[in-house]
């Protein structure tokens, strides 16, 4: 008798084990069929939240290229405009030399030059002005007082013929031969007792000095390229050897760099610009470099006579 109770108790403890063992299992199920979606769905709010803070960041940096994209440009603008207002202010007083104007009422080359040589090194120094020409009524160069030895060619650049057309001061940024970027002011001179047209007298100064503005005020680096249709490509090579640099028109397909930008280009542009990716669709670029991104804003600009150039920053 005593053998079947524990063999009964051994049976009972058994059942009761295994009834443990089976709510346990039935507890752990239950843990993981919630337990498992909950897991999920903080790993999807956790994704979710960082893909919103990327983006967010993504577009708070976008914005931010597109403000200092206009900015760059408004002041280019207002810095063309306040050196222009500067260089009518340097014409007025030249206008006031009674020595100038007769000889260039004369076309007096030799007075010109003389009167002309102390005076344009002064302004060069004091006003950065890069060039001053003297021509006479039909527009035929008499002066460069920057460059002495070439004269008598006739002037047909887009500022002196609005100056020519319009009888006053006309002023722009043209694109020179050297591939350099000056911006020019042309007034007509006139005898003050007839009125009579006696020539036309230009001063202008490089924008290379506005380029290097913008580079140290919004602490960006800035390249111009210019479109290759508009220069001439002899020109333009002897130019770049005159001015001690190394020409290399087919590095790019359509366009130069222009000869104020003397930095090496980062192999990240020159990939686009080899490419002939010139941000046409779009005007911020993004880049990679040795594992950086880079923001690359392009301005589409003209000068006078409608030649296009571009400024990379």
């Amino acid at each position: 008798m005593q053998a079947d109770r524990d063999l009964e108790s051994q049976l009972l403890s058994r059942k009761e084990g295994n009834g443990l063992f089976v709510r346990g299992k039935e507890v752990t199920r239950l843990r993981l069929l919630f337990l498992a979606p909950l897991a999920f769905a903080i790993l999807f709010i956790v994704m979710m939240l960082m893909l919103t803070l990327y983006q967010h960041g993504h577009q708070s940096v976008q914005q931010g290229v597109i403000r200092i994209r206009a900015s760059v440009q408004d002041y280019y603008k207002d810095s063309i405009r306040s050196d222009a207002h500067a260089l009518q202010a340097v014409m007025d007083t030249l206008k006031r030399d009674p020595v100038l104007k007769t000889a260039l009422a004369k076309r007096d080359r030799q007075q010109l030059l003389a009167h002309s040589t102390t005076l344009f090194d002064d302004l060069k120094r004091d006003f950065a002005i890069s060039h001053l020409y003297f021509s006479d009524p039909a527009r035929v160069n008499l002066l460069r007082a920057h460059a002495p030895n070439r004269f008598g060619d006739r002037i047909d650049r887009f500022t002196t013929l609005a100056a020519e057309k319009n009888g006053k001061t006309s002023f722009g940024v043209e694109l020179g031969a050297l591939g350099t970027f000056t911006l020019r002011l042309v007034t007509p001179w006139y005898d003050e007792t007839t009125h009579r047209l006696i020539g036309y007298v230009e001063i202008g100064i490089e924008i290379d000095r506005v380029l290097q503005h913008m580079r140290d005020f919004f602490g960006v680096e800035v390249f111009v390229l210019i479109d290759k249709k508009y220069l001439d490509r002899k020109q333009w090579e002897d130019g770049m050897s005159a001015l001690g640099r190394i020409p290399d028109w087919d590095r790019f397909p359509t366009v130069v760099l222009g000869s104020q930008s003397g930095q090496i280009v980062p192999p990240m542009l020159a990939d686009r610009l080899t490419s002939g990716d010139l941000g046409n669709s779009s005007p911020i670029l993004e880049a990679t470099q040795d594992k950086t991104s880079y923001r690359m804003a392009i301005l589409p600009l003209q000068d006078a006579g409608g030649a296009m150039w571009r400024i990379w920053c």
